[in-house]
């Protein structure tokens, strides 16, 4: 089975949109969502989304899956509760309400999060039909799998919110996608010391592309051909990090960003 990348340009996609997925294609985007992350799997009008990006772009991001041609969006998946994952939530559920909604479920707690965690974290506690992933768990999407690697049942000593994201393996007939969500070296040594992690063709890369994450032997592990950082070019945390870059690089991996390459399009 082949792997197909496409880049678009968001203003091309902006003024032309972009056909919905048909047949039996597993469709990936990485959509542009600015500062954040969101990741749409699609097959025909049904569809997952993975993280949603900040409330701030969630009229866009929702406008952009209906372009899509999403109808049925089953899963609403949160990595974890930072505000540019998880703060669009509220528009993506006023839009398809019947989405179940997954995340880690840790208790949010320090004096020190900021409010909009806390405001996501109040509303996910009233969604009835919310489901607590953890490491061992999985999510069966048709012929689709969603394997959750990270984080474990139990918070890590001193794990933050970005260290509790959800890991997740994706996987469909013989290709496979990791996203990291906001994991850094914890998630990456723990994987690594317990050989869970083999091969995949495409790595959405952790934490936007910050130093604390994609270390040289977790990519010598892993063995992406493809890596994918989703950010915006005037972020305030200088992300991507050079270093990361240049690790992604040095191991012959290709690198996409979506403030250089807009949406990006992976098709199985």
């Amino acid at each position: 089975m082949r792997t197909k990348i496409i880049c678009c340009f968001a203003l091309l996609l902006s003024l032309l949109g972009t056909p919905p997925a048909r047949g039996t294609d597993l469709h990936i985007r990485v959509l542009d969502v600015g500062e954040g992350q969101s990741v749409l799997l699609q097959q025909n009008s049904r569809a997952v989304l993975i993280d949603t990006g900040h409330a701030g772009v969630a009229g866009q991001l929702v406008a952009r899956l209906q372009k899509l041609q999403v109808k049925n969006l089953d899963y609403l998946v949160l990595t974890h509760l930072h505000p540019d994952h998880a703060s669009g939530l509220f528009r993506v559920r006023e839009a398809w309400p019947q989405a179940v909604v997954a995340d880690p479920c840790y208790p949010v707690t320090g004096s020190t999060l900021p409010d909009m965690v806390r405001w996501v974290d109040q509303a996910l506690q009233q969604v009835p039909d919310r489901r607590c992933l953890a490491a061992g768990d999985s999510i069966n999407w048709g012929e689709v799998s969603l394997a959750i690697l990270w984080p474990l049942s139990r918070p890590a000593d001193g794990a933050g919110v970005n260290q509790s994201s959800l890991v997740l393996e994706i996987r469909y007939a013989d290709k496979s996608v990791l996203i990291m969500g906001d994991a850094g070296e914890r998630a990456e040594q723990y994987l690594l010391s317990r050989e869970l992690l083999r091969p995949v063709d495409v790595l959405v890369v952790g934490h936007h592309g910050a130093d604390d994450a994609t270390g040289a032997k977790f990519l010598r592990v892993i063995q992406p051909k493809k890596a994918i950082i989703s950010t915006n070019k005037e972020n305030s945390r200088g992300y991507p990090s050079p270093r990361v870059i240049k690790r992604l690089e040095a191991q012959g991996i290709e690198v996409y960003k979506t403030y250089e390459s807009g949406e990006i399009h992976i098709v199985f």
